[in-house]
């Protein structure tokens, strides 16, 4: 045993190791050293692959040890040979079998200076899992797109209308530039931890298991994993409602706080969509991968009545729809003249906010002035906190 993360490995004469798992450079030199570890970590990955142990048995004897005979199949290009096969289980794809392989077979590699550093294991583990998601879209979506529809043009077409994967958890579609678009249901957000007499049916959600009822006062835990985004692509993640009772204006004082900040903001307007639900922006990122996990944690919101919660979503930004200026500004406000009446110190105001009063154009300022906001003495929620793993 020895600290992590040090430059210098530590040397061990009386270690014990697992036959088939421990470096055979310890072995000879009785050294243990942090690529000892990747060695074994690379018996692991194939063990993985070929769905066995790296070892077989026989009267508490080891028998036979496979780590030899993996390692030649690969350098010969034999890999089908000794990998896992299941009837129920969709083939990997070539490339992902290529990178999780090349990985495994790097981690054997007798000499310790020719095995990569764990940080470089993980980042193609983590290349290898955005690929396997992908195959695990297009695969749902070959299930469910006719075969009149799969040309190199019609999937487009299908794919915008939206899609049901991940076992009907994930509503998947694109954008007209062909960007990934998710919405996670809420149900899988929750977890096991909410009652399911608190999810109804009868506002129409694209979720089987329907949307969920949340009182202002109530405090809700949300884990969220999103698995198709497009790489480099700026998102917003919107929390995606209906009133149950009829609303037409667009402020919820939803709040929240960023991992790392000391005061919390809030989301002060929703916009309404043509289907019907409502969306507020909760925070905006920039992801390099498919997968993205975020925590965040709701202690409620100041409004009146119940809101039907149907899921968490992520949209590229430049495909977020503007909240509909005409509904913003009344009859009387909206002539062309509107941003002259604009306080030039509107920003000076803004920041005076108790509450951070988040604008996004000039135009949602200048209604929010019109109808008012308090500067001081309101206390609508508790701290929300939102913890963000790209």
């Amino acid at each position: 045993m020895g600290p992590a993360n040090e430059h210098q490995s530590v040397i061990v004469t009386l270690a014990a190791g697992t036959l088939g798992y421990c470096d055979l450079q310890y072995v000879m030199t009785h050294a243990l050293t942090k690529e000892s570890d990747v060695y074994s970590f690379g018996v692991v990955l194939f063990e993985v692959l070929c769905g066995r142990l790296c070892c077989t048995y026989s009267n508490g004897r080891v028998e036979q040890n496979l780590v030899r005979k993996w390692i030649g199949s690969y350098e010969e290009k034999k890999l089908n040979d000794i990998i896992f096969k299941d009837t129920a289980i969709l083939p990997l794809e070539q490339s992902t079998l290529e990178i999780f392989s090349d990985i495994a077979y790097r981690c054997l590699k007798e000499s310790r200076e020719d095995r990569p550093k764990m940080a470089e294991v993980v980042a193609e583990l983590e290349k290898s899992l955005d690929l396997l998601n992908y195959q695990e879209f297009i695969g749902e979506w070959n299930k469910q797109c006719p075969l009149n529809y799969r040309s190199n043009v019609e999937p487009m077409k299908f794919q915008s209308k939206g899609i049901l994967l991940n076992g009907g958890k994930t509503w998947f579609w694109l954008n007209k530039k062909g960007e990934h678009c998710e919405m996670i249901s809420i149900a899988e957000c929750l977890g096991s931890d909410v009652p399911s007499s608190r999810f109804s049916s009868k506002y129409n959600s694209r979720f089987a298991v329907g949307t969920y009822g949340w009182y202002g006062h109530e405090r809700l835990k949300t884990h969220v994993r999103s698995q198709f985004l497009s790489p480099g692509i700026t998102y917003t993640v919107n929390l995606v409602f209906k009133f149950e009772y009829p609303k037409d204006e667009p402020t919820i004082f939803l709040g929240h706080i960023l991992q790392g900040q000391r005061e919390s903001s809030i989301s002060y307007l929703a916009y309404r969509r043509e289907d019907g639900r409502w969306a507020c922006e909760l925070y905006q990122f920039t992801t390099d991968h498919r997968t993205v996990h975020l925590q965040i944690l709701f202690k409620g919101y100041h409004l009146y009545g119940v809101i039907q919660l149907e899921g968490m979503e992520f949209q590229p930004l430049e495909n977020v729809e503007n909240i509909d200026e005409k509904k913003l500004l009344s009859d009387s406000d909206s002539d062309a003249n509107w941003e002259e009446k604009l306080p030039v110190d509107y920003e000076d105001i803004r920041k005076r906010s108790k509450n951070s009063l988040q604008l996004k154009t000039k135009e949602d300022a200048y209604s929010i002035i019109c109808k008012g906001f308090l500067i001081s003495g309101f206390q609508p929620l508790e701290n929300v906190s939102l913890q963000i793993k790209v």
